[in-house]
């Protein structure tokens, strides 16, 4: 009797589409293989009579078939099963990821309030402290300006004081100068007066001299 032919490879493909884990699938086909090989070895070892093989082999085909048709039932269990899952795994995902987008939108508005408020403080800190420094500016300044005004002041008293004096030195100098040049002066005109006169009695000796020289 030959051996009725059982395509595992086949059977393995079928119960994967149907959505049967592949160890499983693979593990199903090879059970049902050994089942089939086991059935055909005992038709072999005890039956002998054709009609018997035959009422067998149509049993066994029936049981093949109503193994077939269970898979079948199964398989589509599996299909509306995985299904099902699936449109709930995808339901819950859609579910999970809207609730992230709104806990991002809720963080994002809290960082975007908590920088806005920030924000606010660093200016205000900024604006005090401008404040603060533009009076100690102005204090420094209005001092610098005090001071400035206290040494033009002395400087100018210092220098009308300096001036006064060197006013009254060179009054001074001038008056000495005069003086000098007065005396220089009388000097000159009395030195003047005597060359004059001198002149005059060398002048009417000569005159007195050719007159006697003349007489004689």
């Amino acid at each position: 009797m030959n051996a009725i032919p059982f395509n595992t490879l086949r059977m393995t493909e079928q119960l994967e589409a149907a959505g049967v884990p592949p160890q499983q699938a693979k593990a199903q086909s090879s059970l049902l293989a050994e089942i089939m090989q086991a059935e055909q070895a005992g038709l072999r070892e005890h039956i002998s009579d054709k009609q018997d093989i035959n009422e067998k082999l149509v049993k066994m085909d029936c049981s093949i078939t109503a193994l077939r048709t269970e898979i079948g039932i199964n398989m589509e269990a599996s299909q509306q099963e995985m299904k099902s899952d699936m449109t709930i795994f995808r339901h819950q995902i859609r579910a999970d990821m809207d609730a992230f987008r709104q806990e991002m939108r809720a963080d994002m508005d809290a960082f975007r309030q908590e920088m806005r408020a920030e924000m606010a403080a660093f200016q205000q800190k900024i604006h005090s402290e401008m404040e603060v420094f533009r009076r100690e500016i102005q204090a420094e300044m209005a001092a610098f300006q005090q001071k400035m005004r206290s040494d033009m002041d002395a400087f100018r008293q210092e220098m009308q004081a300096e001036f006064a004096a060197f006013r009254q030195e060179t009054k001074s100098d001038i008056a000495r100068l005069e003086h000098v040049l007065l005396r220089k002066i009388a000097k000159t005109q009395s030195d003047n007066i005597r060359w004059i006169v001198s002149a005059g009695i060398v002048q009417s000796a000569l005159i007195t001299g050719l007159m006697l020289k003349l007489a004689h």
